[in-house]
């Protein structure tokens, strides 16, 4: 399951699913004329099975690249942890 939190000016919206682009699609359907609105994308995923992890995205990036579906949770968290440890 992945948990989203889209934190805007003075609050900050959370929805759950299967996907970004569902998760995304719900967001749109409560709060659409909010959307200017977004800072930024708070991501959690959540599964038993595997590794959990959270990361924060710029909302452009978000919406350019997880909510195309150009790049899945995995492999966007998999090419910031690549470039973090380039960096240090």
């Amino acid at each position: 399951m992945i948990l989203c939190d889209y934190v805007m000016t003075g609050r900050v919206k959370s929805f759950s699913g299967n996907t970004i682009p569902e998760i995304h699609k719900k967001f749109l359907n409560g709060y659409k004329e909010a959307e200017h609105d977004v800072r930024k994308v708070e991501i959690f995923k959540v599964n038993v099975d595997a590794k959990e992890f959270a990361m924060v995205l710029e909302y452009q990036l978000y919406k350019n690249n997880l909510v195309s579906a150009n790049f899945s949770v995995d492999e966007m968290h998999s090419m910031i942890m690549k470039k973090n440890k380039t960096l240090n």
